[in-house]
């Protein structure tokens, strides 16, 4: 479908927002070193870049991270967290999600569809475990 036609109050209201050009080079041209930094900062460091943190530093620092994996995670925006189960406990979650999985398979949304490999699960009792 064709987007919608919109009266001229919004072309206007575009002219009055739009920074000048010159502004708008220099906004983009601050963006593209930044993002060079970063893509350098990500190719030396590999996975190395995304932060991890034992669970056990969790609980040791009253359920928060760390200062500097607060300030890491800020920055990526993601983590890894380590050790959060032990094997055995991990190993018989995944077998009962399996479990589940085949018993529900007609239900769940799954990629590929095709094959499956990984599925649409949310609240299943091993999730609700954790």
């Amino acid at each position: 479908t064709a987007p919608p036609v919109l009266d001229a109050r919004f072309a206007d209201l575009k002219d009055k927002i739009r920074p000048p050009a010159d502004v708008l080079a220099a906004a983009w041209e601050r963006l593209e070193l930044a993002i060079a930094k970063e893509v350098a900062e990500i190719q030396e460091k590999g996975s190395a870049v995304v932060p991890t943190v034992d669970f056990a530093a969790i609980e040791a620092n009253g359920g928060r991270f760390p200062a500097a994996t607060a300030a890491a995670v800020r920055k990526r925006g993601c983590v890894v967290v380590r050790n959060t189960l032990d094997e055995a406990t991990a190993v018989a979650m995944k077998r009962e999600t399996q479990a589940y999985i085949a018993r529900n398979a007609e239900y769940l949304t799954g990629y590929p569809p095709e094959q499956p490999q990984v599925w649409e699960v949310y609240w299943s009792k091993p999730q609700g475990r954790m």
